[in-house]
């Protein structure tokens, strides 16, 4: 990462909801060739990334990325995305296969449908030889 992004994001994530910060450097990014994530950054969704970047000790590309992951998995970085993001300091200590475990424990838990119970249950039958 180029030295003057870092000193944007450290900013940026001092003071997640001060927007200026976020437009400056969205103007650098634009800059130096990086439309895209410019467009993000001045984007009103990105304020709320931000926020979660800080709070979860992610660059703010990987709080984006994680939060865009959620959305096209569920549809929306709600609740459900700003919680995989706010967990990823530590299922990065155990690495990114229980990342996507935990993402689909979490988006399993959320479908709607209850749990099976004891008495629903089907009775699990193991043959032993």
């Amino acid at each position: 990462m180029h030295p003057d992004a870092s000193a944007f994001e450290r900013t940026i994530l001092v003071a997640p909801a001060d927007r200026t910060p976020q437009l400056v450097y969205a103007d650098w990014l634009d800059e130096h060739e990086d439309p895209e994530f410019a467009a993000i950054v001045r984007s009103d969704d990105f304020a709320d990334i931000a926020a979660t970047a800080a709070g979860a000790e992610l660059t703010l590309r990987q709080a984006w990325d994680a939060a865009k992951g959620v959305r096209r998995l569920t549809g929306s970085v709600g609740a459900i995305g700003l919680a995989v993001v706010t967990f990823a300091p530590m299922l990065r200590l155990v690495g990114e296969s229980l990342r996507a475990a935990a993402i689909g424990v979490v988006l399993s838990a959320s479908s709607g449908r209850p749990a099976p119970t004891s008495a629903t249950a089907e009775p699990q039958v193991r043959r032993v030889s």
